[in-house]
């Protein structure tokens, strides 16, 4: 059994989440300190949820499907696997009818585009 720090680790090192400070600064360069802890503080807060939720509902399916240990380690090994050959070997459609980014992300690698979704303010 992994630990709390073994599961931060881990965690960190797969999100990036330093990826993710760029373009939520850049995005909320113009708010106030206020509205910028409340957007900090809900985005917080969902993530808790979505994680913990996330947690719950894959280990009870795992329970219930009875997958065991060393098939979600191998499972896991060959995502890994191939996350990191996404990164060091990028996707290049080699058809013609691959060159848009929504065909080329279908047809192989997924965008490792970070940039969130544009927030607006009322």
């Amino acid at each position: 059994m992994i630990g709390p720090g073994e599961i931060f680790t881990l965690f960190f090192v797969t999100l990036g989440p330093l990826k993710v400070l760029g373009p939520f600064t850049l995005q909320t360069r113009g708010l106030e300190s206020a509205a910028l802890r409340g957007i900090a503080l809900r985005v917080f807060v969902l993530s808790l949820i979505a994680l913990a939720m996330g947690g719950w509902i894959g280990r009870s399916l795992v329970h219930q499907w009875h997958i065991s240990t060393p098939a979600l380690l191998i499972a896991t090994g060959i995502i890994f696997f191939l996350v990191a050959l996404c990164v060091v070997l990028p996707f290049r459609p080699t058809t013609a009818r691959a060159t848009t980014p929504s065909a080329a992300r279908s047809a192989g690698c997924a965008s490792t585009s970070t940039r969130p979704p544009r927030m607006t303010t009322t």
